[in-house]
């Protein structure tokens, strides 16, 4: 089985979504393996405009197995939000059961911490302290049980399919 990987070296706007993006047409599988929500890109197609933050640019490939996988920081509000912009993802968008959760009290602390640096601040936007707790010993993973509070049912079907890699 072939794979190919797309990579970035800075701190994001390499342009690694659109690259993505134009990649998948080709492809029957697109993961995003790492990042936030506060990374993304947007992408017209046919007039219309999609911004993504969470969801792999594959998703424009009606043909693709999108995967966000275990190195994903995932926030729930946001991936609801982002959603909204497709239609029935059933079976083409799977979440790995080892991506992490950033929760709306990671970006609260994230962003104050960030405001009583001052001048000193780099422009964190929240996704920090999410990192932070999975590279150490407290950790939330990927389904758990609080996780269907937050869901619309559109999206409760698929946050039960996880797939383990």
């Amino acid at each position: 089985m072939k794979a190919d990987i797309v990579v970035g070296i800075q701190w994001g706007d390499e342009g690694k979504g659109k690259i993505v993006d134009r990649l998948a047409s080709v492809y029957d599988i697109v993961c995003r393996s790492a990042g936030g929500h506060n990374a993304g890109h947007t992408i017209w197609v046919e007039g219309r405009r999609y911004a993504l933050h969470l969801i792999p640019s594959g998703v424009l490939n009606p043909n693709a197995i999108n995967i966000i996988g275990n190195g994903v920081v995932l926030s729930p509000s946001s991936l609801i939000e982002e959603l909204k912009q497709f239609g029935d993802l059933e079976g083409r968008l799977f979440i790995s059961d080892k991506a992490h959760l950033n929760l709306s009290y990671h970006s609260k602390i994230d962003i104050a911490k960030e405001r009583l640096k001052g001048e000193n601040a780099i422009g964190r936007v929240g996704v920090f302290l999410s990192f932070t707790n999975k590279t150490v010993i407290f950790k939330i993973r990927f389904p758990f049980p609080e996780w269907y509070f937050f869901c619309p049912n559109s999206i409760a079907s698929f946050g039960a399919e996880c797939v383990n890699y």
